[in-house]
């Protein structure tokens, strides 16, 4: 039985006056709990975490923790459009109760916040990227080159020598639909870099041919 049908059954019979969550605690190995909204309630354990969206409850018994729950209903979902930049998504996630009337209610109600970070684009040769900072390329400080103050973070700058791709990682990043600051993104640039990293070589290949 899937476990919120396992829950309605539960709440049923106690609404019936067929049992109650202190038998139900007892049974089953339960926990009963004060909630500051629903009042006297009994929690499945170990822990039973759902979330809710547009389209109902969906039960994640395998998560164990808020964030695992978020990550496991993010996991493979095909509504999230591909980019080459982190974006976030706000999960709202709970735990189901029955309180003492038999109602199903909803206690714990969190919403977490997930980054997803997009893949890595392909590097030449179908090899790994080899990111570094050469100053000559992404500028800044010499004695730290491609690192910015960004808000009350950083903001780093890395080129791919391999393929030119640049690697954007911001410490102090900004969800553009809710506002929250002091979130951490990567945005990857495919083939910004590769006319200077043609040029850098270039001005290299003289000096090398001579040694």
């Amino acid at each position: 039985m899937e476990p919120m049908d396992m829950m309605k059954e539960l709440a049923s019979r106690v609404a019936a006056g067929q049992t109650t969550i202190d038998a139900l605690a007892a049974e089953r190995g339960w926990r009963i709990i004060e909630d500051w909204r629903e009042g006297r309630c009994v929690l499945p354990e170990p822990p039973l975490w759902c979330v809710a969206d547009e389209g109902g409850v969906w039960p994640c018994p395998d998560a164990r923790t808020p964030e695992e729950t978020a990550r496991e209903y993010l996991y493979g979902a095909d509504w999230i459009e591909p980019s080459s930049r982190t974006q976030w998504a706000n999960v709202t996630v709970f735990r189901p109760a029955i309180d003492a009337d038999g109602f199903l209610c909803r206690v714990d109600d969190q919403i977490v916040k997930v980054s997803i970070h997009p893949d890595e684009p392909p590097c030449v040769d179908d090899d790994d990227h080899d990111w570094r900072a050469p100053h000559e390329i992404v500028g800044g400080c010499e004695s730290n080159p491609g690192v910015w103050a960004s808000g009350g973070g950083v903001m780093i700058v890395e080129v791919c020598v391999r393929c030119g791709c640049g690697k954007i990682t911001d410490t102090w990043a900004q969800d553009p639909q809710d506002g929250t600051q002091g979130l951490e993104s990567v945005e990857y640039q495919p083939g910004r870099y590769t006319d200077k990293l043609r040029k850098r070589r270039n001005r290299k290949a003289p000096s090398q041919e001579v040694k």
